[in-house]
């Protein structure tokens, strides 16, 4: 039988420990009321420093920019909303010059009309600007001036080299409507018919031809197509970086007295511009299709060179794909609950056939006697004794 030992300590050492204690307490209180205080302190100076700042910064912009607004206001109904010429907006830059030089936080001020023109000006006061527009030494204000295009196409119809590049295919046609038509009644362009098309253009950049029932173009269908006797139209070639024709880009217009303002060669210049952006991202196109093709190509070569090595599995790196693609499809049809909300984009699709692909193309560096084996992989040390061996030691050792 056990018997109890009671331990007594001296009358000063329980004082002193209860002191302590208490004195603990109380410090960490008074820490807790004084952080939560200051605190409470920082938080409401920081929100009266945030309203000062929004009041003064408030104040600020309505003294900079009330005048400016009220420039603005005075600019909306001088002569020069309602000039269409660049002349008769110039004699107005007076206008503009004072209004940049009476508030000196606006570097430009400018007008914009309905029909897409822009006429404006802008301060040049430092370095970077002059610089950035390469002006003159000595420059101070800079004319901006955006003019529109005369002569908007009433349908556009673009030509794309087909895979053989043996002719063009029509690929889309769309008119100022902003309504796409069917291009199946249109024929394909040989390469004979487009040189018929381009010549006598100058370098072979561009033509505007007159269409007309008579004509003995493939173009003419066109006329049917939109309903019309006669059209203008501007024929653009798209060329690759290399100058290989890719493409066909038409413009065309009912108006055919308009021949003479649509063949003004800044207009022309204009529109090769755009065909030539036209032209890049087709070919961009063009090279992305191509890379595509050509690692559907290498995915395909690995899964075939698995299949041959493979004899008693053959073929099965080609059905797991499209079984899989069976499944996901089944499952995006399914009006089970669990898969009423499943769905995946083509990104997803095209990512699940090459994960089908590749399912087992680390088969391709495994030795043909693992792969093959019919049994379990005794005879290569695959070490379970040694790890269990591992386990016992230390099971002993605790």
């Amino acid at each position: 039988m056990y018997k109890k030992i009671s331990r007594k300590y001296p009358l000063q050492i329980t004082i002193s420990s209860l002191f302590a204690i208490i004195t603990l307490a109380l410090g960490s209180i008074l820490t807790i009321q004084n952080y939560q205080q200051t605190s409470e302190i920082m938080l409401q100076q920081a929100g009266d420093a945030y309203q000062r700042i929004s009041n003064e910064l408030a104040l600020d912009i309505r003294a900079n920019y009330r005048p400016v607004i009220n420039s603005i206001r005075l600019l909306s109904l001088s002569p020069l909303i309602s000039s269409s010429q660049f002349e008769e907006r110039n004699k107005h830059l007076k206008l503009l010059e004072s209004t940049l030089s009476s508030h000196p936080t606006v570097i430009f001020v400018g007008v914009g009309y309905q029909n897409g023109d822009l006429y404006g000006a802008g301060l040049i006061n430092s370095e970077i600007l002059r610089n950035t527009y390469q002006t003159p030494e000595n420059t101070t204000l800079m004319v901006m001036a955006i003019d529109r295009v005369e002569g908007q196409p009433d349908a556009a119809l673009i030509y794309l080299m087909d895979e053989t590049n043996n002719y063009l295919s029509p690929g889309f046609i769309c008119r100022h409507e902003d309504d796409t038509l069917s291009t199946e009644k249109l024929s394909k362009l040989s390469i004979d018919d487009i040189r018929n098309l381009l010549k006598d253009s100058e370098s072979g950049d561009s033509r505007v031809i007159n269409l007309t029932r008579e004509s003995s173009n493939k173009l003419t269908e066109l006329l049917e197509l939109l309903n019309k006797s006669a059209l203008t139209a501007i024929i653009l070639p798209l060329n690759s970086r290399q100058n290989d024709l890719i493409g066909l880009l038409c413009l065309f217009y009912k108006q055919v007295d308009h021949l003479n303002v649509l063949a003004n060669k800044k207009n022309i210049d204009f529109v090769q511009t755009l065909s030539g952006f036209a032209a890049v991202t087709l070919e961009s196109r063009q090279l992305i299709h191509a890379q595509e093709a050509l690692l559907n190509a290498f995915i395909k070569l690995i899964a075939g060179a698995i299949d041959e090595k493979l004899p008693y599995t053959g073929g099965h790196c080609q059905r797991v794909p499209e079984i899989t693609l069976m499944l996901a499809k089944a499952a995006c049809k399914s009006n089970d609950e669990q898969y009423k909300n499943f769905d995946l984009t083509d990104d997803q699709w095209e990512e699940l056939s090459i994960a089908g692909w590749l399912h087992d193309c680390g088969k391709v560096t495994t030795p043909e006697f693992v792969v093959d084996k019919s049994t379990k992989l005794e005879t290569i040390y695959d070490r379970i004794h040694e790890v269990r061996m591992r386990f016992e030691v230390l099971k002993r050792a605790g």
